[in-house]
């Protein structure tokens, strides 16, 4: 070779080393860089991999259930909006690689042309094209030596390029088909979504036809009972009733409608209080509210009778005294409001008339408690104004017996519940029975006239004594294992009567100093009674049967 071949020789072969040891040590770090990102794409794809795995098996699992839930399918929607999400940042990452690949492949591609263009040299080719004031062994050794470095490094950058290449179109065939793994898990979550929304539909549909045989079977139960109840009552002269709308009593925690704070709750109720014969007060004001006057109230309490004038004493005898009768005694009668003016004051009248009347036929002197009819000095000194008028209204008029032609002894109370006993007194014998807008129980409780004026007593739950004492209850409810205590108790006495100071309530010593040994506990009861066929200790209902005659004939319990 010339020497000027020589020269350009080993000044191409120097720059073409210089260019690719250049972009060698550019593309080792971009190839460094990219095996980092695509270990953490494989690594991402193969997390997402599990992820989709994981909903497979979820959308397996719900497909050949019964019972996918609208739960289930928002966890399976939300694992696919999660895997979706990657599954695109991974899509975007391997875009951005195509673009940094696509430089790497022009260095490639430019260092294969390199080759193709100048081929490669043999190592005679090298020392031949040494110039010849370096034709020493030790130079030409060192040439041959860089040059094979030279090729090596170009081999090792296409090699490096090429497998970073490949490793990208192998991960984003494996995204591909990882979306398309997705879709087809989105397209069973819709069909899981429509099957779902077909169960709910045909569940809505059986639940409305459920309930509605319901109510067929409930109207048919009622009515059966009814007839049940007829049948019985008809038989046995008893019948059943549900407490209905009731007034509410003076005791809020006496009315039926309280919360004792535990549930079950059991409370003993009665109807009226306290003697139910005669006059119904209550009652008297709920006839005068539906339009009655005095004379047709006290017919309708005393029966066979007549209201007439009669001369009576002017004088009474009582227990604070001789009391003038018109105008002392019976102004200060306190035995009814003075506020119930309905219909002309025909209730007032008509109690003014019963209190003449009882007062007149009790002869010797009377006394002014309950245990007779109230009087007040102080009413009497300052008679409301409706007292007032009904007693001067009605002056010297009493209730006359059809059946003797003497004055009625004329008992009355408060509240009788709805039905009046029948009683007999200095020859007259009143009618009793139901104190109702129908005469009959075809209407109780609904339409008795106490129920019309309100009686806070006409269904009420007791647990004070007259003296308002009550042991440190503050209502009248009994839980489970107290009202147990109880049928337990009554197990006993039906079978052993001898036992009933046993029997006694744990408290009746403590609260009302009754001197009583031997009281057995709620445990003790419960065993003893056990003898009998007792031992109750849940209660499932209680179901009371009402007499025709106006009184409570029988209590169920399901134990």
């Amino acid at each position: 070779m010339s020497f000027k071949v020589k020269a350009f020789f080993i000044l191409f072969l120097s720059i073409f080393a210089f260019f690719l040891y250049v972009n060698h040590l550019y593309a080792l770090d971009e190839i460094e860089e990219g095996a980092r990102k695509i270990k953490v794409t494989e690594e991402e794809l193969a997390e997402l991999s599990e992820e989709i795995d994981k909903v497979s098996a979820q959308l397996e699992e719900y497909s050949d259930s019964l019972s996918v839930t609208q739960e289930n399918l928002n966890e399976i929607s939300i694992n696919i909006n999660t895997v979706s999400e990657k599954l695109t940042q991974i899509e975007k990452n391997l875009d951005a690689k195509k673009l940094e690949l696509s430089h790497k492949e022009k260095v490639r591609n430019a260092t294969i042309r390199a080759f193709y263009k100048k081929g490669t040299f043999s190592s005679l080719e090298l020392l031949f094209a040494s110039p010849e004031n370096s034709g020493d062994i030790v130079s030409v050794a060192q040439r041959i030596a860089y040059y094979k470095k030279f090729l090596d490094t170009a081999r090792e950058t296409i090699y490096e390029i090429n497998s970073e290449i490949a490793q990208y179109e192998k991960d984003k065939k494996s995204a591909g088909k990882l979306k398309a793994s997705l879709e087809q898990k989105q397209a069973q979550l819709a069909a899981l979504k429509e099957k779902l929304a077909a169960e709910v539909k045909s569940a809505q549909t059986d639940l409305t036809n459920k309930q509605e045989e319901r109510v067929d079977l409930q109207n048919k139960l009622a009515e059966l009972s009814a007839k049940q109840r007829a049948l019985l009552a008809e038989k046995t002269g008893t019948f059943s009733t549900s407490v209905g709308n009731v007034p509410l009593a003076d005791d809020p925690a006496s009315s039926p409608d309280y919360n004792p704070g535990f549930s079950p709750a059991f409370a003993a109720f009665s109807f009226g209080a306290p003697h139910r014969k005669g006059m119904s007060q209550y009652g008297a004001y709920g006839r005068a509210k539906e339009g009655q006057d005095y004379e047709e109230i006290l017919k309708a309490y005393y029966g066979d009778v007549k209201i007439e004038e009669r001369d009576l004493p002017e004088k009474i005898e009582t227990a604070v005294g001789t009391l003038n009768f018109e105008e002392d005694y019976l102004m200060g009668i306190a035995e009814m409001p003075s506020s119930w003016d309905d219909n002309d004051l025909a209730a007032l009248k008509a109690q003014a008339i019963a209190a003449r009347s009882y007062a007149y036929v009790h002869g010797k002197p009377i006394c002014v408690d309950e245990g007779c009819q109230v009087y007040s000095a102080s009413k009497s000194a300052n008679t409301p104004e409706n007292w007032t008028q009904a007693v001067v209204d009605t002056k010297g008029i009493v209730i006359v017996s059809r059946q003797s032609g003497n004055v009625v002894n004329a008992w009355y109370a408060s509240t009788s519940g709805g039905f009046n006993y029948s009683y007999s007194s200095v020859g007259h014998t009143t009618d009793g029975g139901w104190d109702t807008k129908c005469d009959s129980q075809n209407c109780w409780p609904g339409d008795a006239y106490e129920n019309i004026s309100s009686s806070p007593w006409f269904y009420k739950a007791w647990y004070k004594t007259r003296s308002r004492a009550s042991c440190g209850r503050n209502h009248p409810w009994l839980n489970e294992d107290e009202f147990a205590d109880i049928i337990n108790a009554a197990v006993i006495f039906t079978h052993n009567s001898d036992d009933q100071e046993h029997l006694s309530q744990v408290d009746a010593n403590s609260c009302w100093d009754k001197g009583i040994s031997g009281i057995w506990d709620e445990d003790e009861v419960k065993e003893e009674s056990k003898k009998y066929g007792g031992g109750v200790s849940s209660i499932s209902s209680v179901d009371v049967g009402y007499s025709g005659g106006g009184y409570t004939d029988s209590v169920k319990v399901v134990t």
